[in-house]
């Protein structure tokens, strides 16, 4: 079990979901329970932005009668799927009239599905999730969240042969229930289904009557999995010190929704473990993600030429050109024979070289840098020129900047001037107080197209008033 102390300022905890995004009140008329239902649902931005919707993954949250759940869990949501640090997910609170009867299963009893949780199961499956699924594109993946009883009800569920849930994130759930049987239902279930792909999250506080109370059930769960290490099960138990029964909802929100994300998705964060991995090519370790994505999602998450693309781009902002270099020419080569139009292929093509031009201009930049600070200037003159024939637009000021410097103190003056052409007419680059202080410039005063290009700074700077 891992302890996290967390510390959590919040002024005030009201989410201000983007005008773009959806919450919508929905009723069923529940055969199940007899009446009416309330469930309330969120869309996500990019579910609202999308024209042709491709499906999304579910959250299902009990306990929505009590609002500030539903508010708290798709702030967090919206806050890191807007901000591409997170998956965006429908999440639907399910409002529960009689937590204790509609949470917990009946004691011994687990095929009575009149009763209980097994009722509630059967609430979910015949008229919830259908309803969900014939309203908004949705995926086979879902996930269940519960908080104290919630919590409880969400793992009973996944212990079981045909559950409603891929993932849970069990807050504060309470084990005791039934003279600990969910924990000899897990234990039983993950004897006999080790190779599942699942993903369960639980949290416990420290502190309080309710938490001390609690600790001992899932410190068991804890033991079970870490005996028997069930293949493909993603597991984590957090205690989270100074927390009591309320205070855990929020930081478990937030800690399991980023991990399951990481699942669910490519992050920076995973990016940057596999470019840092050496034991392996930063490529196949693309392929193996996006097959062990597709397993956990039960969605087709193949790795596709679009998929790549979007990578390299990504692993480009980073500083792993080596590694940018090799998965260029890793992709180059395994799309080699892929069926594309024309103009798909002239457009992938171009994207491996330009991505792959840049990171070696990179590469030879920082190797010049190198070669200046050791007072090498030739060398580092030799490698400026290599860089531009790359033709890299982007390069940025301050590089062409120390270019200039370095060609006009080695005596390449047209290779100087061609990149103070490219600042003041292609870049704009505005006021000219660099280029008049700067002493190793001298060498190109006596060119008259020195001071052509100082008032062209000067006129410059005039654009950014």
């Amino acid at each position: 079990m891992i302890k996290i102390g967390f510390t959590l300022l919040i002024s005030i905890i009201v989410w201000n979901v983007s005008a773009q995004t959806t919450t919508i009140d929905h009723t069923i008329q529940s055969t199940v329970f007899g009446g009416e239902r309330k469930i309330s649902i969120f869309l996500p931005e990019a579910y609202e932005k999308q024209k042709t919707v491709a499906p999304f993954h579910v959250a299902y949250l009990l306990d929505g009668q009590f609002e500030p759940y539903f508010t708290i869990t798709k702030g967090i949501i919206d806050y890191y799927a807007q901000s591409q640090q997170g998956i965006p997910l429908i999440v639907v609170a399910i409002h529960t009239q009689n937590r204790w009867d509609e949470f917990v299963p009946t004691c011994g009893d687990l095929q009575n599905d009149t009763i209980g949780a097994q009722r509630f199961t059967r609430f979910l499956a015949k008229e919830v999730i259908p309803t969900i699924d014939s309203m908004y594109s949705t995926s086979d993946f879902r996930l269940g969240i519960g908080h104290s009883l919630g919590g409880t009800y969400v793992l009973h569920e996944l212990f079981k042969d045909q559950s409603l849930f891929d993932a849970t994130i069990a807050i504060s759930p309470n084990l005791l229930v039934c003279d600990e049987q969910i924990i000899r239902q897990a234990a039983n279930y993950l004897k006999n289904n080790p190779s599942n792909h699942k993903f369960i999250y639980t949290s416990i506080g420290t502190e309080g009557k309710v938490e001390k109370m609690f600790l001992p059930g899932v410190q068991q769960l804890d033991a079970i999995f870490n005996s028997l290490t069930p293949k493909n099960w993603y597991w984590q138990s957090v205690q989270l010190d100074n927390s009591n029964h309320m205070t855990t909802f929020v930081p478990s929100i937030n800690d399991a929704y980023l991990k399951i994300s990481s699942k669910l998705m490519l992050l920076e964060s995973d990016l940057i473990k596999m470019a840092e991995d050496s034991t392996q090519s930063f490529g196949e370790q693309m392929v193996q993600f996006y097959t062990q994505m597709t397993q956990f999602s039960k969605s087709n998450n193949e790795f596709s030429p679009k998929d790549a693309i979007s990578v390299l781009y990504k692993l480009a902002q980073l500083p792993y050109d080596e590694t940018t270099i090799q998965y260029a020419d890793f992709i180059a080569k395994r799309f080699k024979n892929t069926s594309f139009s024309s103009d798909e292929r002239m457009e992938f093509d171009k994207d491996i070289v330009d991505v792959k031009n840049r990171a070696c201009f990179n590469q030879i930049i920082k190797q010049a840098t190198s070669y200046k600070e050791q007072g090498n200037l030739k060398k580092a003159s030799n490698l400026y020129e290599k860089a531009f024939e790359l033709n890299v637009v982007r390069g940025t000021h301050n590089e062409r900047l120390a270019a200039v410097s370095i060609f006009a103190q080695t005596g390449k003056i047209e290779a100087a001037f061609e990149q103070l052409d490219l600042l003041a007419n292609k870049f704009k680059l505005g006021g000219n107080d660099f280029f008049i202080s700067d002493e190793t410039l001298l060498p190109l005063h006596q060119d008259k197209r020195w001071q052509q290009y100082m008032n062209q700074f000067v006129e410059n700077s005039k654009l950014y008033r």
